[in-house]
């Protein structure tokens, strides 16, 4: 009797794991099909208006500082940011569509007179080994949809961190639940699939007729333990960290040496292709 108890209660919280992982699958996995938006505010005016997107990497808003004093040389120059913790690539393209009265509503950037677009995201889908055709799907949508509104998006890959670091502090029900079979399903068993998310978004920009800018933040930082004093944690810079990254990302928009006329993206674009 004790011994045909204890099967069927292991029986029912093996079931019951099947399903919690099934379910987390579902739901994490649900590709978004938010349509293009041709609603755009296409004004025109002298400010040259750069809006920042993301994570919790845009939250501080130190790349902001960062960014205004490497473009200090650019008159009329009007910075803003919208990031949400925690916010995978889909959550911060739908965050585009959001009543602009909603929380983490970045509707003003289509709506307003935003002539780029920064782009900083990825590191939510890789942890939560969401998959690379996952985020590469969502970062093209965002360009898809940033190109209909004469915007030019600057894409900065996927940072660098310590995804190893993340992965060992997380409660062990989080990584038997989602990050174990989400890492088997959909990178490959790769704890770090950091490069090929990389690669396989560029490939698909590269494929695309899509205006851009991709600036590789592996010209930045390419190794987390060689640059300890600039992260926070596992996986947020401090703040000089991300006042730095606004530098650099500056530096590179200067270097590019682009040609904006009011609304209008500049052609060509040099893309940054990575090996």
């Amino acid at each position: 009797m004790g011994i045909k108890y204890g099967l069927r209660i292991m029986i029912v919280l093996f079931m019951g794991t099947i399903i919690a992982v099934a379910w987390n699958t579902l739901t994490d996995r649900t590709f978004s099909d938010q349509e293009l938006q041709t609603y755009c505010n296409h004004l025109d005016d002298s400010i040259l208006d750069i809006a920042i997107i993301g994570d919790s990497w845009v939250v501080p808003k130190q790349i902001d500082l960062g960014l205004k004093a490497q473009l200090s040389h650019m008159p009329n120059l009007r910075i803003t940011s919208y990031g949400q913790g925690g916010a995978k690539s889909k959550r911060i393209l739908e965050n585009l569509f959001e009543p602009q009265v909603a929380p983490n509503s970045s509707a003003e950037v289509l709506r307003g007179a935003t002539d780029m677009v920064i782009i900083i995201a990825g590191v939510n889908d890789l942890t939560s080994h969401i998959g690379k055709d996952f985020y590469a799907y969502h970062m093209m949508k965002m360009v898809e949809q940033f190109n209909a509104c004469s915007i030019l998006p600057i894409i900065v890959t996927l940072p660098e961190f310590n995804i190893e670091g993340y992965f060992a502090d997380r409660p062990l029900y989080k990584k038997l639940l989602k990050d174990i079979p989400n890492k088997l399903l959909f990178d490959d068993n790769q704890l770090n699939a950091r490069q090929e998310y990389i690669g396989y978004l560029t490939q698909q920009l590269q494929g695309s007729t899509f205006n851009y800018l991709l600036v590789p933040f592996d010209d930045f930082i390419t190794d987390y333990e060689m640059a300890k004093e600039q992260y926070d944690d596992w996986n947020h810079l401090n703040a000089t960290g991300y006042q730095e990254l606004g530098r650099f990302i500056g530096s590179y928009i200067s270097e590019q040496q682009l040609s904006f006329n009011e609304r209008t993206i500049a052609t060509p674009i040099n893309e940054t292709k990575l090996d």
